[in-house]
C-alpha cells in the first residue's frame, strides 16, 4: 500500500484570495449535505457532516475530528472497482462558519466532463424506474461485497440507504443505468470496536 497524504482543502476563499466556486445544488432533495463543487478548476463531490458548536470543546470533538481524518485515509487510495466502488477521497476541510466537516472526492472516470449532477438509488425509486431482474441482482451483489470489503477494513458504513448509493450519468441524456454504483456516505462511517464511543447526543 502507497504512503497516505491527505491534504486539507479549502472550498471557499480565504481573505483576500479569489477562488473560483460554483455551487451545482444538492446531488438530491434527500441528501443536502452532498453537492458539487468546482475546485481548482476540477469538479469534486463534497460531503458534509455537521457538528454542535461546542464539541470542539470535549473530547467528543477530537474523537470526531479523527474519525474524520481516518475516513478520509482509507478512502484515498483508490480502490479496483470491483472490490470497492467507492469514490477516491482527496482531502478534508472543516467549515467552522457552518460547523462542518467536508470531505471532498474526485467524479469517477464514468462521469460525464459535462457538469452533470449524479443521481440516487433513492431518487430511482421515486421516479418508479424499472430494470432487468439481471441487473438488479448485479447491482445487490455490487453493494453487498462493498459492504463485505468495509467491513474487512475494519469499518462500519453506517449509512447504507438509498440516498448515499450513487450514479453518475456519462453523457446529457443518457439512458437511466445502475451498472455503476458508487458507494457514498461515509459521514457517519466508524471503525468496529469497543473502543468506538458513540457521541450521537453531540451531533446535529
Amino acid at each position: 500500500m502507497s504512503s497516505l497524504y491527505i491534504r486539507r482543502v479549502l472550498l471557499k476563499p480565504a481573505e483576500g484570495v479569489s477562488l473560483p466556486s460554483v455551487l451545482m445544488g444538492s446531488v438530491s432533495p434527500k441528501s443536502k449535505h452532498r453537492r458539487i463543487e468546482d475546485y481548482e478548476g476540477k469538479l469534486v463531490l463534497v460531503e458534509a457532516k455537521k457538528y454542535d458548536g461546542e464539541l470542539v470543546r470535549d473530547k467528543f470533538g477530537k474523537k470526531i475530528y479523527q474519525r474524520i481524518e481516518d475516513i478520509a485515509n482509507m478512502l484515498h487510495d483508490p480502490f479496483p472497482y470491483d472490490e470497492l466502488p467507492v469514490l477516491q477521497c482527496e482531502g478534508y476541510s472543516e467549515d467552522s462558519g457552518t460547523n462542518e466537516y467536508l470531505l471532498i472526492f474526485s467524479l469517477p472516470p464514468e462521469a460525464s466532463t459535462e457538469p452533470l449532477i449524479p443521481i440516487s438509488l433513492l431518487d430511482y425509486f421515486q421516479q418508479r424506474a424499472v430494470w432487468s431482474l439481471t441487473a438488479r441482482i448485479r447491482l445487490a451483489r455490487r453493494l453487498a461485497n462493498a459492504i463485505y470489503a468495509i467491513h474487512k477494513k475494519g469499518w462500519l458504513h453506517k449509512g447504507i440507504r438509498g440516498d448515499n448509493v450513487l450514479f453518475f450519468p456519462g453523457a446529457p441524456g443518457a439512458p437511466r443505468s445502475i451498472e455503476k454504483p458508487r458507494l457514498a456516505g461515509f459521514d457517519f462511517a466508524r471503525r468496529d470496536g469497543p473502543w468506538e464511543e458513540e457521541p450521537t447526543e453531540k451531533m446535529v
